[in-house]
């Protein structure tokens, strides 16, 4: 790992050791597998951090 990573993984602990966070996620518009599997990853690891969670999606089905 990087210098710079290791201080933003230190400022984000010390950012959520902190404060009562709400916090919302939001992967992009039209959302493949990797993408709604990382908000979900980032979701369990937030959950015991903060007060309130939302993992948001656009999820649409086509209709043959």
């Amino acid at each position: 790992m990087k210098n710079t990573d290791i201080q933003i993984i230190a400022s984000l602990k010390e950012l959520l050791g902190k404060a009562k966070l709400n916090i919302a996620i939001i992967p992009h518009e039209h959302p493949d597998g990797d993408a709604i599997g990382s908000a979900i990853g980032l979701a369990e690891v937030l959950v015991v951090r903060v007060t309130k969670l939302k993992l948001f999606h656009q999820l649409i089905i086509p209709i043959s």
